[in-house]
């Protein structure tokens, strides 16, 4: 957001709340015994919050194998679309992750499936939901 003009010290601590505040609701709705989804939820935001460089979205590896564990249990075309972009958009050279629209198009996927995965979570652990409500 500094590339943007913005106060770099506002811009963090709003970063901080408000990806702390998603990543705690998302854990808290999750039911309690689904942990890819819960470790893709935490690693999408330690990526954001976080001070990183390219080298980091090692990280993301949860979400990746969050995002083919979801298509393997219930296939369909849109999980299995969702894991290739964000196989994609951990595979590209770092020179290409330099671009801010590349940055953008990576950020937008991993909040498409992070919410991918936690609303299949969700339907396919109702049982475990009630449980643990």
């Amino acid at each position: 957001m500094s590339r943007l003009g913005l106060p770099v010290g506002a811009t963090s601590i709003a970063t901080a709340l408000g990806v702390s505040s998603a990543a705690i609701l998302a854990l808290w709705r999750l039911p309690r015994r689904i942990g890819l989804a819960h470790m893709a939820v935490c690693a999408v935001a330690a990526r954001f919050w976080s001070y990183h460089q390219h080298y980091d979205d090692a990280i993301l590896v949860f979400l990746l194998l969050a995002a083919y564990e979801t298509f393997l249990v219930r296939p369909s075309r849109g999980r299995l679309i969702t894991g290739a972009a964000v196989a994609l958009t951990l595979m590209v050279p770092a020179r290409v992750s330099q671009f801010v629209a590349w940055q953008i198009a990576q950020q937008l996927t991993w909040i498409v499936a992070v919410s991918v995965i936690w609303k299949a979570a969700r339907d396919l652990h109702p049982a475990a939901e009630r449980a643990a409500g």
